[in-house]
């Protein structure tokens, strides 16, 4: 079998494997010549162009888009599930130090990777802050590469590859429910690497170099294996249309996967195991984004906006285009449907732990690049242009936090729309139409100034909009340089300017998150914290981990583990519901969000002493609590943070300096009266 070699352009575009520019050459000669191409767009330099002024131009093409790429991807430091894998790491290197940690008790994700093998040493060399900048980089950097030659394999014309590019760095990149996973993270997790081998196997799969595809989805199955079964499925599924007998290949590895389970060998184990119910009552409040009956309107929409490019394009002469939009959406419809039948329904223990719907990561990513070529390929007297264009806009937006998700999505949704029926209508679009249309796609791109003044209050807000700023000159260096402009002196350095500023401003830690990612800890935080063992820190884990080198008694991060170990479930509900009459900042959230919990003893007004007093005889392991609150008649240690924690809310930011620690043996041994009846 040559490869997936049906997978080819029967419209305008050349044919990829027909290309003997492309099919004669090794891996490493395609990536050094998609690095060039991608940037070396036809437009951009003309044949008659001296030597000089066509690097110039590639240049300010290259730079212009570095710079729209740091503008997208800022970096909030060890932050979102890249403080975990710190944390694996940690554990590792210290000989369990954090065994008695929440996360580790009963069991982690540590054992389904290889990734920490390769990120310890890291950490070990350079400390938690500085290994996760380095991973991260290097995890960018590998999704960029995959990106590109998934692309450029792809769409043989450059143009459309250059700008199918921006608009899958641009464009919302979130899929499945609540906005919990993008594709192209930017903290330190195996995901982006696994992503981009992923693409990068799609790539040499249109080149016809099956092998290296099928070897390239093996490396990112030891890498993150959920994220590698979506690759898995869908170029099974395409190299099965030119040789049936892979499909039999298939069905015998689905058989083996059982074989494996009824022996009783782990993970496959698991497909004969089902959650009881209190287990599954605890995983599905905790896991809601894995089961689709938890999932709102607005999730349902970010499927909508990545299904629906595909089907814009399923009458498309492009042919690789076609059938890859395709596939990956009989896949992700079908991931969709095995969770709700197995896990929604089934319960299946296997089936609610691989999150089969996670396989919408490959359509939402397909579908931007096609809403980029639908804009490109559209007919100059066309209007659905205009709509598709702002939603593209809107959504590049509602990345960068001044626009809603949700609403982008459903406008992406309308202007799909808009697009098929006025490419399938016989009549021409009426003028009070157009007009409408230009009208409403003016008010919508000017929609986000509104959101941006509603979102002033936030904290680094003017640096928000400075990266917009920087976002827009880039965007305008590439859109000049297309359309075949003169070429303006200064652009270079205008690109320059833009990189540097996207540099500069990449780095948007806050002061707390610098503090926390800083080396070592002072004797008075050490002091502040003593000999306790099991203390919980409101809504601060990394506190402990990262700056203390301790175990954190409880926070909503450390119960990702709730869906893989029962002990983990059991053992975080106990917590949780005990901790939530504290009404901290852990819990100010509605009764159908991931971190809630019901209160064993609903209480009303302000926090006080008896509310502690409750949560440690509730809780006997539990020795200290830090909270940012002063409760009268109490004689907490104080500890004055040399950095501000900000807790964000809807209507208000707080700013917590002062910490206080309250301790259970004192709570416990005292008596305090009771100001209000016991519900």
């Amino acid at each position: 079998m040559r490869g997936v070699g049906f997978l080819e352009n029967t419209g305008d575009s050349p044919s990829l494997d027909r290309d003997p520019r492309i099919a004669s050459m090794s891996v490493s000669q395609i990536i050094l010549q998609t690095t060039r191409d991608i940037f070396q767009n036809s437009r951009f330099l003309q044949a008659a162009d001296a030597p000089e002024r066509a690097c110039r131009r590639a240049f300010t093409a290259v730079f212009s888009v570095a710079a729209l790429w740091f503008v997208l991807h800022p970096y909030h430091g060890v932050v979102h599930d890249g403080r975990l894998y710190a944390l694996q790491a940690l554990n590792a290197l210290q000989a369990d130090q954090f065994a008695s940690d929440l996360y580790f008790r009963y069991g982690s994700q540590d054992s389904f990777t290889v990734f920490s093998s390769l990120y310890r040493p890291l950490v070990a060399a350079f400390g938690v802050s500085s290994a996760h900048y380095i991973t991260t980089l290097a995890g960018e950097a590998a999704f960029v590469f995959g990106l590109a030659f998934f692309v450029r394999t792809l769409l043989p014309d450059r143009r459309e590859a250059l700008f199918a590019f921006v608009g899958a760095i641009a464009e919302q990149s979130s899929y499945g429910s609540s906005g919990i996973f993008h594709y192209d993270e930017i903290f330190a997790t195996p995901r982006p690497f696994a992503e981009a081998l992923v693409l990068a196997a799609f790539g040499v799969a249109f080149t016809g170099k099956p092998v290296l595809g099928w070897l390239a989805l093996a490396a990112a199955a030891a890498l993150h294996p959920l994220m590698a079964l979506t690759g898995i499925a869908s170029l099974g599924l395409l190299a099965a249309q030119k040789d049936r007998r892979l499909l039999m290949l298939g069905a015998a590895t689905a058989a083996l996967g059982v074989l494996l389970g009824a022996s009783s060998v782990q993970p496959f184990a698991r497909l004969f195991e089902t959650f009881d119910p209190e287990w599954f009552d605890i995983v599905r409040r905790r896991c809601g984004f894995g089961f689709l009956t938890r999932w709102t309107i607005d999730d349902f929409l970010t499927v909508a906006a990545a299904l629906g490019p595909a089907v814009i394009c399923l009458r498309w002469r492009d042919r690789a285009l076609r059938s890859l939009a395709l596939v990956f959406s009989v896949v992700s419809l079908c991931g969709m449907a095995l969770t709700f039948i197995s896990g929604d329904v089934g319960r299946d223990v296997l089936v609610v732990n691989i999150q089969p719907w996670r396989a919408l990561w490959l359509s939402r990513l397909l579908g931007n690049i096609i809403v980029v070529v639908i804009v490109l390929r559209a007919p100059p007297d066309s209007l659905y242009r205009w709509p598709l264009l702002v939603a593209a806009i809107l959504s590049a937006f509602a990345r960068l936090g001044f626009f809603m998700p949700a609403l982008a999505d459903f406008l992406l949704i309308v202007a799909l729309a808009f697009c098929f029926f006025e490419s399938r209508s016989a009549k021409p679009v009426t003028a009070s139409i157009r007009k409408a249309v230009l009208a409403l796609s003016g008010v919508a791109a000017v929609s986000p100034v509104l959101f941006g003044w509603i979102l002033s209050i936030k904290p680094g807000f003017s640096t928000d909009c400075a990266l917009v700023l920087v976002g827009a000159v880039s965007c305008g260096l590439l859109i000049a340089l297309d359309r075949g402009r003169v070429f303006v002196p200064g652009a270079s350095v205008a690109a320059t300017l833009a990189l540097a500023a996207a540099l500069l401003l990449n780095d948007r830690r806050t002061e707390w998150r610098r503090f926390i990612e800083a080396p070592g800890a002072a004797d008075d935080l050490r002091g502040f914290v003593g000999d306790s063992a099991n203390l919980y820190w409101d809504d601060s884990p990394e506190i402990m981990w990262f700056k203390l080198g301790r175990p954190s008694y409880y926070s909503c991060l450390q119960g990702t583990g709730v869906m893989f170990y029962r002990g983990t479930a059991i053992d975080y509900a106990r917590r949780g519901s005990a901790l939530a009459k504290l009404d901290a900042p852990n819990y100010h959230h509605a009764p159908d969000h991931a971190c809630y919990h019901q209160p064993e003893q609903p209480t009303d007004g302000p926090l006080s002493l008896d509310d502690l007093r409750r949560v440690c005889r509730a809780l006997p392991d539990l020795d200290g609590i830090v909270l940012g609150v002063a409760l009268p008649d109490a004689s907490p240690r104080i500890w004055n943070s040399p950095a501000p924690r900000y807790y964000v809310g809807y209507d208000k930011i707080e700013t917590v300096t002062t910490f206080y620690k309250y301790m259970c043996r004192d709570l416990r041994s005292f008596s305090f009266r009771l100001e209000r009846a016991e519900p």
